[in-house]
């Protein structure tokens, strides 16, 4: 009787674990292929459904059911990676880890690499965080060659340490507020629109991006 009732424990906590990644998507794109539409629509995010309602959602179903079709049968086929991604306070500030079905997750990238510069965004974000924790030495990486010359560690110190440093963290706050916005991306040249007719800058460099201005 204590094993039969062990047991009936042990499956009653099973069946209330929820389903993992891959579960939910499969539950998901079965759902879509089946006309469940309201249903799978349920299972997106509160923000998601804001941008996107019912009658919207319906509407993509029904432009990408050839590519949602072809997604369910890969996922049947075992053709599927799990990814999970760790935001973190400190840099790195994200780490991204990927699974496949019956294999550990293993970190994905550089797990190293705490101040990436292969994005515009990326580039952006790693230098605001190298100022804020007055790493510059770290901040001088994002220097564009140009002005190498001109620009040490010790004047990027005096100069975010000295009389102008009110005004540019002002700067700084200001580009922080925009950091999720889109970039607009012109061959080797970025831009991020922060209002007020400004603008952060960034050119691309031997494959890094660097930060030309924040305003």
């Amino acid at each position: 009787m204590r094993a039969a009732a062990c047991l009936a424990l042990l499956l009653s906590a099973c069946s209330l674990r929820p389903p993992g990644p891959e579960q939910t998507l499969r539950r998901w794109l079965e759902r879509v292929n089946q006309g469940q539409i309201s249903k799978a629509w349920r299972m997106t995010s509160p923000a998601y459904r804001e941008q996107c309602d019912l009658p919207c959602f319906h509407r993509l179903v029904q432009r990408n059911h050839e590519e949602l079709h072809r997604a369910l049968g890969a996922l049947r086929a075992g053709a599927v990676r799990s990814e999970l991604r760790l935001e973190l306070s400190l840099p790195p500030e994200t780490v991204v880890l990927v699974q496949r079905p019956g294999q550990p997750w293993l970190l994905a990238g550089d797990p190293l690499d705490f101040y990436p510069q292969n994005t515009p965004a990326a580039a952006l974000r790693s230098f605001v965080r190298a100022i804020e924790a007055r790493r510059y030495a770290v901040a001088l990486r994002f220097v564009p060659q140009r002005l190498r010359e001109q620009i040490s560690e010790q004047t990027l110190r005096q100069r975010w340490e000295g009389p102008y440093k009110d005004e540019l963290r002002s700067q700084l706050e200001a580009v922080k507020r925009h950091l999720s916005e889109p970039f607009l991306i012109e061959g080797h040249q970025a831009r991020l629109p922060v209002g007020e007719q400004r603008e952060a800058r960034l050119v691309l460099e031997q494959g890094r991006w660097c930060v030309l201005q924040l305003q």
